[in-house]
């Protein structure tokens, strides 16, 4: 597609010179100067949408750290409440030396020692035991 011809006067002049207007200095110096302040304002304009953009973006990583984190606080409790009171008082060093990291062999193992001391077993009341 071609840029259509400028049509020209009968005289053979275009009609963007002969009505061009011939500035004085002074509305010139004026001229630029307004330029100059429109340059400043729409730089200033791109600037503070610059940095709207930044700190929106700073809002959106901020906002999915604390929901990460939240979920990950979420998950890990829950993992911790799956593992019996009794476990959670052992060390792991305890736990992987005696019980070689198995959850039943401690659970027996600790039911055992507290039913021969006599205390009551965990979770478990005089009523509801068996004899």
């Amino acid at each position: 597609m071609q840029t259509p011809p400028r049509r020209q006067q009968a005289n053979g002049v275009s009609n963007n010179t002969s009505q061009r207007r011939n500035y004085t200095e002074e509305e010139k110096k004026q001229l630029l100067a307004n330029l100059d302040l429109e340059g400043e304002l729409v730089f200033s304009c791109k600037k503070i949408s610059h940095t709207c953009l930044v700190k929106d973006r700073i809002r959106q990583f901020e906002s999915y750290l604390a929901h990460s984190l939240e979920a990950f606080k979420l998950r890990h409790e829950n993992e911790v409440t799956r593992i019996p009171r009794a476990i959670r008082t052992l060390t792991i060093g305890e736990f992987a030396d005696k019980y070689d990291g198995d959850i039943s062999k401690a659970l027996k193992a600790i039911t055992k020692a507290k039913m021969v001391a006599g205390e009551e077993p965990d979770g478990i009341e005089e009523t509801d035991r068996k004899r």
